[in-house]
């Protein structure tokens, strides 16, 4: 008897084993290292079906925060640092993060040939990264695995592709407003064109506008009403010019009446600003209009701490005659997106300095005039798109996938 239950005990391990390695097998991990942030995902890609994860769907990440175990289809986890300085980064911290998150990678037995390694368009310049070889040889001796720098075009069609339907892609604008620049695109409808997007690239970001005032005026360090002052200035003095030449190139970035934003700034400005719309995160998509921008300029050049007080009073009035959850149900995911925006925005002048941003493209652009919808996570589905693309099975979504929640 207990031989036979020894023999059931190995066979239920073995079966164990066989079963967790089938699984594996299903796993790919992405690490993306941008300049200000390194994000990390590992997905579960089922192989008996067509088109297994739909990108836009990903309703189970809306916190965006690190989920245990990978099975529930997505583990993702962010380390927020500034990682560029003076054009060139800090490969030591860098490499120390990218070494946690490969060994969380390691541990949950993800295949090495399904590891991708990938920087966006901010580090793809070798002219603007001084160090970009030496990036690439510290990380490959901790993966294995070279780095693929990404260009404009690469990343503006990632996100277009697996965020934005077809049909929308010719009729409206995405622009993504980043740390270090803006850059976005839209479907080419002209079929003489050898690309299918028309992009563009604005060297100007939210931090990096930040640095260059503080460069520009020393005194302006900590002077919020000189250091606004700064900004305007600077941005009065670049900014019509950059959008001018872009417009030559992509008239779209202007002609259209559909914008879609994202970016970290925009997410700022959508969390600190628009609260009660947290719930509905399902979606993805959400509109917005270029008065909440407004409102986001008017608080940050007021009192910036207060931007992350107001959202958690604005939602607690919000849900004060819901009977189907509990408060502290809907406010935790709040809770948890203001603490990596303190995180994210640390440093009070670059929240200072994207809002003025913001507000100067709003007024430019004609905003006002507009539909203006925020893409939630894309710096996750981004990712995610990358890996499939490179997996082979990237998904087109539907039109009717893409509708913004009211």
């Amino acid at each position: 008897m207990l031989k036979l239950k020894a023999c059931l005990a190995i066979i239920m391990m073995c079966a164990s084993v066989f079963a967790y390695a089938q699984i594996n097998d299903d796993l790919y991990a992405g690490i993306k290292l941008t300049s200000s942030a390194m994000q990390t995902v590992v997905i579960q890609v089922f192989p008996d079906t067509e088109n297994s994860l739909k990108v836009d769907g990903l309703g189970s990440i809306c916190e965006q925060e690190e989920i245990p175990l990978p099975y529930d289809k997505v583990f993702y986890a962010e380390d927020q640092h500034k990682f560029l300085n003076n054009d060139e980064l800090n490969i030591t911290e860098l490499k120390g993060l990218v070494t946690q998150a490969f060994q969380k990678i390691q541990e949950v037995h993800v295949p090495p040939e399904h590891i991708y390694v990938v920087a966006d368009s901010s580090l793809s310049s070798p002219e603007k990264l001084k160090n970009r070889e030496e990036l690439d040889k510290a990380i490959q001796e901790v993966t294995k695995k070279p780095i693929t720098f990404l260009k404009v075009e690469e990343e503006v069609g990632l996100i277009l592709n697996n965020r934005i339907s077809k049909k929308e892609q010719g009729r409206s604008v995405l622009i993504k407003v980043s740390s270090r620049n803006m850059k976005g695109g839209y479907r080419q409808t002209d079929s003489v064109k050898s690309e299918p997007f028309t992009t563009f690239t604005i060297p100007l970001g939210t931090k990096q506008l930040a640095e260059d005032a503080i460069e520009n005026n020393p005194q302006a360090t900590g002077n919020r009403g000189l250091f606004i002052e700064t900004v305007n200035k600077l941005l009065k003095e670049s900014l019509p010019k950059l959008l001018r030449d872009e417009m030559k190139k992509a008239p779209g970035l202007d002609n259209f009446r559909k914008v879609y934003l994202t970016g970290g700034i925009v997410w700022a400005m959508f969390t600190l600003t628009v609260p009660t719309n947290q719930e509905k995160c399902r979606s993805n998509t959400f509109k917005f209009r270029a008065n909440d921008i407004k409102m986001f300029y008017n608080r940050a050049i007021r009192n910036t701490p207060l931007l992350f007080d107001d959202p958690i009073k604005a939602i607690e009035k919000h849900l004060q005659a819901d009977k189907n959850q509990t408060k502290e149900e809907k406010l935790e995911p709040l809770r948890g997106e203001i603490a990596r925006l303190q995180r994210t925005y640390d440093r009070q002048e670059d929240l200072i300095a994207g809002a003025v941003l913001l507000q100067n493209l709003s007024k430019k652009l004609e905003w006002q005039n507009k539909e203006l919808l925020f893409l939630k996570d894309e710096h996750i589905t981004w990712l995610i798109s990358y890996i499939l693309r490179e997996k082979g099975k990237t998904d087109e979504i539907e039109d009717d996938n893409s509708k913004p929640a009211e």
